[in-house]
């Protein structure tokens, strides 16, 4: 099975096609040490142990990426979480693009390995902004997510993007062999706090990354699970 994914992506003024050759994933990846020390201390609780580093990355295939509206995942205790993502086109982040996706996790699984659980189709947008063009204003970038199709208000996770590092410092917190090249690599830059207690596991689920000026990016599809067997 290849290791590449072909994708494509609408922005403003023409589509850009590129062959994803690398997928890595960024966990723990909040600005404030005494928030993600916070965070791995509850994910111990539930029994995911704490990683060897903060931040950490997770060098995944690129065929997990997907663009579909549809995706399937093995298990019932998949859930989603949104997060920003960068797509090199070459090695200079001021060439990259932006645009919003989905870490998809088995709760389960996390529990006996965190980068097994992790092995699960990366649904991620259609559309994308040029990195230059919101750098000014990355900060103010909104990040909001939700479960139930009817009710986009009813928000999974709201938070902006000054809640985790800037691109810049985790780039240069890269491991050297994944930051060596960079071009053809989608970057998931980690989540924010959810807006309660546990991770729901629905069929659903969307995410947006919001520009100040009312401008958005939107990921939304279905997870197709298994279904569930009697005793």
């Amino acid at each position: 099975m290849t290791s590449m994914k072909e994708l494509s992506f609408a922005l403003e003024d023409r589509t850009i096609r590129i062959t994803a050759e690398r997928l890595v994933v960024a966990g723990y990846t909040g600005r404030n040490p005494s928030d993600v020390q916070r965070h791995i201390r509850e994910l111990e609780l539930h029994g995911v142990p704490p990683p060897p580093a903060v931040p950490i990355f997770y060098d995944l295939s690129a065929r997990y990426l997907s663009q579909s509206s549809s995706v399937r995942v093995p298990s019932r205790t998949v859930s989603g979480e949104a997060e920003a993502a960068l797509i090199f086109i070459s090695s200079e982040l001021g060439e990259a693009l932006v645009t919003v996706g989905s870490d998809l996790t088995d709760r389960a699984l996390e529990r006996r390995s965190i980068l097994e659980a992790k092995e699960l189709p990366k649904p991620i947008a259609t559309r994308a902004w040029r990195y230059r063009d919101v750098r000014d204003f990355w900060d103010a970038l909104e990040l909001i997510s939700w479960i139930t199709p009817e009710n986009k208000t009813d928000y999974y996770q709201r938070g902006t993007l000054a809640e985790l590092l800037r691109p810049e410092e985790l780039l240069d917190r890269l491991p050297q062999p994944m930051r060596a090249q960079l071009a053809g690599t989608v970057l998931l830059l980690g989540t924010i706090p959810l807006c309660q207690n546990s991770f729901s596991f629905s069929q659903y689920f969307a995410c947006e990354l919001i520009a100040p000026d009312g401008r958005a990016l939107r990921c939304d599809f279905t997870l197709e699970m298994p279904h569930e067997t009697g005793g």
